[in-house]
């Protein structure tokens, strides 16, 4: 469905996923979201100003 957000343990999935070194293509397979969907979601994690650890440690 289109404009839903993802819970919150998806969106520490691709955090956890991008940081062990998995490419787009193999995120979005395992984790059933589209390659468009998980890129954006990334672009508004790198646009933050906490990094990656301090990201995937927030409740």
């Amino acid at each position: 469905m289109a404009n839903q957000r993802k819970p919150m343990h998806l969106i520490k999935q691709i955090i956890q996923l991008k940081e062990s070194g998995h490419s787009i293509r193999q995120i979005s397979k395992r984790l059933g979201i589209s390659r468009n969907t998980l890129r954006g979601y990334l672009r508004q994690l790198e646009s933050q100003p906490l990094d990656w650890e301090q990201l995937s440690e927030q409740p």
